[in-house]
């Protein structure tokens, strides 16, 4: 546990590093220029289903989206707790991980251990017509920013059903 929290901080400060280009990289037009961020949700206790992706730039379809959640066994969840433990559910599959908050809690960062791989999100979140919250989760390897998963909070159709 120590070591996936040393990993855990390191890569922390690894994202704070990396979001610098990435912010100075905003000045070039991208797919997200239009979207309205909103104030990062308290994650405690949630659990975020997958919604749709982008990959290179381009929207999944729906054929694309179905293909992908067969692929993951039926399920890509991302399940918060409240002392910030994070799981990535891949249908039977659980990636242990943790998550925090960044830039004055607008945004978070998510990193789960895939084996000897950590897998490291940076989360903005951003609002539908009908008010609800969707987290937008980008692979921080990515600094195109022309890949992104797509999540809402299962609350949200919980509550809507």
């Amino acid at each position: 546990m120590k070591k996936f929290f040393a990993m855990m901080m390191s890569m922390m400060l690894a994202l704070t590093l990396i979001c610098v280009p990435v912010q100075a990289a905003e000045a070039v037009p991208t797919m997200w220029d239009d979207i309205l961020q909103v104030e990062a949700p308290d994650l405690s206790n949630t659990i975020w289903y997958f919604t749709g992706a982008c990959v290179d730039g381009v929207e999944l379809t729906q054929e694309e989206y179905d293909a992908t959640l067969v692929e993951f066994g039926g399920a890509l969840n991302f399940i918060f707790d409240a002392e910030g433990n994070a799981v990535m559910q891949q249908g039977e599959v659980m990636l242990a991980g943790a998550y925090g908050y960044l830039e004055e809690e607008e945004s978070a960062i998510v990193v789960f251990e895939d084996g000897e791989e950590l897998l490291t999100y940076a989360c903005v979140f951003t609002a539908t017509e009908t008010n609800e919250i969707v987290l937008l989760a980008f692979p921080a390897e990515d600094e195109t920013l022309d890949n992104c998963i797509y999540f809402k909070n299962l609350a949200d159709v919980v509550v809507a059903q």
